[in-house]
């Protein structure tokens, strides 16, 4: 029994049929490395991603990063979901779908080692991207203080700035 799965998106006013197999197979992310794809437009692609003993670090928020690799004009988007195999633009934990490259943080308190999570690119024009799941720790910034901090290519980072609510800031630099 091959039982297709249809999905209606609602994008810019306009409805997009997707079409796809509901027996599809998800791609393998590990984290540390990148997967390249090509995608035509207006199509999703579906990936697992499973976190080993050797994978998983305790303690880190974990980024996932969607780089687009050729037109420039291609914009994919990403969505996250633990529960949901084929996550979509309803259906997800987290979604990121700002134009261009898109980097979704997941927390650290919502990991654990055993779990799998499932991921949906969406492209709206033909495509090519990089897909990239890595760990990285929180770098807290303290009001008042300054850091120096350098990035190589294609690291993240996340840095966290608590604001109280009562607080006088009125501006903030980065």
């Amino acid at each position: 029994l091959n039982m297709q799965k249809w999905i209606i998106l609602m994008l810019f006013g306009s409805f997009i049929l997707v079409e796809g197999d509901a027996d599809e197979k998800h791609l393998p992310l590990i984290p540390n490395q990148s997967v390249p794809n090509s995608m035509k437009k207006e199509k999703m692609a579906y990936y697992s991603l499973s976190f080993t003993k050797d994978t998983f670090v305790e303690g880190q928020d974990l980024v996932i990063e969607v780089m687009n690799m050729g037109n420039e004009d291609s914009d994919p988007d990403i969505f996250i979901s633990k529960e949901e195999k084929f996550p979509n633009f309803y259906s997800n934990d987290y979604k990121c779908s700002e134009w261009g490259d898109e980097v979704c943080p997941i927390p650290s308190k919502k990991l654990s080692q055993n779990d799998v999570w499932y991921l949906g690119v969406f492209c709206s024009l033909d495509c090519n991207y990089s897909l990239k799941a890595v760990f990285t720790k929180e770098y807290p910034l303290k009001h008042g203080h300054y850091i120096t901090n350098y990035l190589d290519s294609e690291e993240s980072r996340i840095f966290v700035l608590d604001v109280p609510n009562n607080s006088s800031i009125k501006k903030i630099k980065i």
